[in-house]
């Protein structure tokens, strides 16, 4: 019996050993993830966020960068000290413009906030960052915040209109934007915009 119940002791004491490495080893994955929010009122309708646009157009996604660190805005006297934030760079190649000073197979690059950098995950809510291949109709922000970035995706997630297999594939913040999941139905309304 005594032999029993010291074999029980060590079974366990070797359980309750391994529990502790694994909460452990799952607090130090989450430590290497920082989460950021924004409050931000979504746009009601697409003439709004059309006209607040510095670009809007139908792209196919050909690069991807690692993240790095970008500004995200200014503070201090005079708005003089930079704050920064982990921002991922896309290149977008142009389909169709509908805004901006661009032309049709031109490449765009856009950021968006979020992105790993040093082993460090940095995320957004309301932001999936873009992967190569994506085909979308884009908005990006007309304010640009610091001359070497480029410009910011229009209102996180809402800027990007996302398409697969021909139709577009609305978020929750698009949903009261568009009547029709048709790509041409889309562009051909964005385009009678004034």
């Amino acid at each position: 019996m005594m032999k029993v119940n010291k074999l029980l002791a060590l079974i366990l004491l070797i359980i309750m050993s391994l529990s502790i490495i694994g909460c452990a080893n799952s607090a130090q994955q989450n430590s290497n993830h920082n989460k950021i929010s924004f409050d931000f009122e979504p746009y009601k309708d697409l003439a709004t966020m059309k006209k607040d646009a510095g670009m809007v157009f139908l792209g196919t996604v050909t690069t991807v960068y690692p993240a790095e660190e970008q500004v995200i805005g200014y503070s201090g006297k005079e708005y003089a000290e930079p704050h920064y934030a982990p921002f991922t760079v896309s290149e977008i190649k142009v389909d169709d413009v509908i805004k901006g000073d661009i032309i049709i197979g031109d490449s765009v690059k856009v950021r968006q906030i979020g992105g790993v950098i040093y082993g460090e995950a940095t995320y957004c809510e309301n932001v999936t960052l873009l992967s190569e291949g994506e085909q979308g109709i884009f908005f990006t922000d007309s304010v640009i915040v610091d001359k070497n970035s480029p410009p910011s995706i229009l209102v996180l997630d809402q800027g990007i209109f996302k398409i697969e297999d021909g139709t577009i594939k609305v978020n929750e913040f698009q949903k009261e934007l568009i009547e029709s999941s048709e790509v041409s139905d889309m562009t051909q309304r964005l385009k009678q915009i004034n």
